[in-house]
């Protein structure tokens, strides 16, 4: 017979087990709401869709594509409905409207950003609003065809469009020498109008806000707008998706991120200072080792890469670079495996972080078409080299070399950038 201490504890125990399956299976069953909206004025204004007797649905792997998930007119044409998704859980979905004659059989049509063509949506823990999109999104118009593009865009961006798109044609050529590659087919570039439009189409909508851009294998870029963003910046992270685009057709293997993230950095011109890295050495005890950079990317892991690419480029020169994306042969490079590759990289970084060392660097400008016409005087006038190296000072005079062309050498930190113009 047992006794009663025993039983009591045999019914704590019992009681204990039942609240951890409770509680285990409320944790794997939570939920949060997530409010979706759909915008169907151009439908409505096309007359594809009656608001007085048609009705759209949210059709998804959260209700098994059924049409069970009815939208509610809000106002404006801009129906709206929230629902639960389970916690840290992907979806797929589209919206769906029951119209007579619908294309696509009252389905949206397929979306590039997404694989399957559906919509897609990862969910954490947090209750979300997801901003107004239009049924198939249809303020994203082909706007602009260049030599190597197709922008696909809203009207916000239609003043931009010409000079943007330019300046992108303008570094296609630099980066495809650089990566000795070619791309056959135009790539597809989608400008969301702002971050939230941006991150819901490529369903992390939850991205932090660096997260202004992405590509897609080897045909579609997605951008934040740059009237959102800061311009140049935003020309800078469209070179830079673009490289990986280009790096993708380059090789013929699987890319680590170092590498892959190091050669978009290095030719968007992306640059890493000394004192980034050497910050980064500082606070980590230690310099990264390339494992560590592919396990966690987010400590370092772009000024890293960049270093890499620099290493290759510099050490070994850019055609070995371009070799290397296409195939990551360490052998090539004259290293046995990656660790003595790793190796030599880190030595590298001591040189590349060293604050002593300097190499001397000429400069000369040619004044001939100012001295043509008549804004500069050789025999009286002056030519000077002002740049952050000497805080932009009136400190640096070029000396007349030969005819109309003047000259400087000055000493500057090795693996250093600066910025510098010439001043008359």
């Amino acid at each position: 017979m047992k006794s009663k201490k025993s039983s009591v504890a045999i019914n704590s125990k019992l009681i204990c087990l039942v609240l951890g399956i409770f509680l285990c299976l409320h944790s794997a069953h939570a939920s949060v709401s997530v409010k979706f909206s759909v915008d169907l004025s151009k439908l409505v204004s096309q007359s594809q869709f009656n608001p007085t007797s048609d009705r759209v649905y949210i059709r998804g792997t959260f209700n098994s594509w059924g049409i069970t998930t009815p939208m509610t007119l809000e106002s404006n044409s801009v129906y709206s409905t929230t629902i639960l998704l389970t916690e840290n859980s992907y979806n797929e979905y589209k919206f769906f409207i029951n119209t007579s004659g619908s294309d696509n059989g009252g389905y949206e049509r397929d979306f590039p950003v997404a694989q399957s063509g559906n919509r897609r949506l990862s969910v954490t823990v947090n209750n979300l609003v997801l901003p107004t999109v239009f049924f198939n999104d249809a303020d994203m118009v082909l706007g602009k065809t260049t030599a190597h593009f197709n922008f696909y865009y809203t009207s916000q961006d239609d003043p931009i469009i010409d000079d943007f798109s330019k300046r992108l044609e303008n570094n296609v050529q630099r980066v495809l020498s650089s990566l000795e590659c070619t791309i056959p087919q135009k790539t597809d570039i989608y400008i969301y109008k702002d971050l939230q439009h941006l991150h819901s189409a490529t369903g992390f909508y939850e991205s932090a806000d660096w997260s202004t851009g992405s590509k897609k294998k080897k045909k579609l870029i997605t951008l934040l707008s740059p009237v959102k963003f800061d311009y140049n910046a935003s020309v800078e992270v469209l070179v830079h998706e673009f490289i990986h685009i280009a790096n993708a057709w380059k090789t013929t293997t699987t890319l680590t991120n170092w590498i892959n993230e190091g050669v978009a950095t290095y030719y968007a011109r992306q640059y890493a200072g000394k004192q980034d890295i050497s910050d980064l050495i500082a606070a980590q005890g230690s310099k990264r080792t390339l494992q560590q950079i592919e396990n966690d990317f987010s400590v370092g892991g772009y000024p890293y890469s960049y270093t890499i690419a620099y290493f290759i480029a510099k050490k070994h020169g850019e055609h070995a670079l371009a070799n290397f994306v296409g195939n990551m042969d360490y052998t090539a490079l004259g290293y046995t495996d990656k660790i003595a590759f790793q190796t030599a990289w880190q030595q590298f970084l001591d040189v590349y972080t060293n604050t002593q060392t300097k190499v001397n660097v000429k400069f000369s400008v040619d004044m001939s078409a100012l001295i043509q016409s008549g804004y500069f005087n050789p025999n009286t006038n002056h030519v000077y080299l002002r740049g952050s190296f000497n805080s932009w000072a009136q400190s640096n005079q070029m000396i007349r070399e030969t005819g109309s062309v003047f000259s400087i050498t000055i000493p500057l930190l090795q693996y250093s950038l600066y910025n510098y113009k010439f001043w008359s």
